[in-house]
């Protein structure tokens, strides 16, 4: 998300989902969740690496 320049509202936009906090979630830096296999797919393809 640093290197393309994406918020967190972009990509949960992206994923379908209805806001950006459960994105904060997975990129926390005190404590970050594991993003579900199909999140991470889904992103990898709509924005590459």
């Amino acid at each position: 998300m640093d290197r393309k320049g994406l918020s967190n509202k972009e990509v949960a936009k992206a994923l379908r989902l209805s806001d950006g906090r459960v994105v904060r979630f997975w990129t926390s830096k005190k404590d970050p969740r594991p993003i579900p296999y199909p999140s991470w797919y889904t992103l990898r393809h709509k924005f590459g690496k």
